[in-house]
This record gives C-alpha cells, sequence and structure tokens, in this order.
C-alpha cells in the first residue's frame, strides 16, 4: 500500500527496490537513513 503511493507522490520508489536493500520505500529521510543503518548491520552478520 505504500509503494503506490510513494510512487504517485517522489516516482523514486523503483529505484529503492532496485537496490535490494529496503524491501518498502521509506517515507522520509529520518526512516531512510535508520534503516540503511539497519541493512548496513545485517550486512556485517
Amino acid at each position: 500500500m505504500l509503494l503506490p503511493r510513494l510512487k504517485g507522490r517522489q516516482g523514486g520508489s523503483d529505484k529503492i527496490i532496485l537496490n535490494g536493500r529496503q524491501d518498502r520505500a521509506p517515507p522520509d529521510a529520518v526512516e531512510a537513513r535508520r534503516n540503511h543503518g539497519l541493512t548496513l548491520l545485517r550486512a556485517s552478520t
């Protein structure tokens, strides 16, 4: 439900999906940073 909304608003959700790092597109830059940090922790483990 979030993906189509962001697609209509930003249109950059496809890039996030193509990256394969984030399953869902973050609505805010702050959440994007937090998710990126979590993915880095996951990658290190």
